[in-house]
């Protein structure tokens, strides 16, 4: 495959062949379509782990926490049903936050450039994520005062 840069500047998005440091049209930073595969690479990797690691943890916390307070396989689940579904519901988005990272790189690999839509996803899947994990996490956040 032959190498080509692309400017990194949304506005811009100016694509040359070879390797070049700097856009001919705005002066922005260029990269190079083998740097764009390799963090492809990276970035599918990232995906698998991600997509498979939640999954596995999620298959195997189902049954304890969908049985609030009942022992089963030896452990027991405190919360109750809401705070299940709360937890079900984040690691699907990690899952599927997974599963768009896993697109993302199979993509990067195969054309060399980046995708404004992937990008764009993403960010809405951290958004999702944040907005989940917040009520869950921020109360428990204290502010450490100067003594």
């Amino acid at each position: 495959m032959e190498e080509f840069s692309t400017c990194t500047k949304w506005a811009c998005r100016h694509r040359a062949e070879g390797k070049i440091a700097k856009c001919p049209e705005c002066g922005g930073r260029m990269e190079t379509s083998r740097r764009v595969r390799i963090l492809g690479w990276v970035l599918l990797a990232c995906g698998i782990f991600l997509v498979g690691f939640m999954g596995f943890i999620a298959w195997n916390l189902y049954p304890t926490m969908t049985a609030p307070g009942r022992e089963i396989d030896g452990s027991t689940f405190t919360g109750n049903a809401e705070q299940a579904s709360d937890f079900f519901t984040i690691f699907a988005i990690v899952i599927l936050f997974g599963g768009v990272a896993t697109a993302n790189g199979v993509w990067k690999i195969a054309t060399g450039r980046r995708n404004r839509i992937f990008f764009l996803i993403t960010m809405a899947f951290v958004v999702a994520l944040a907005v989940n994990v917040w009520p869950i996490i921020g109360p428990t956040l204290t502010r450490v005062t100067p003594a």
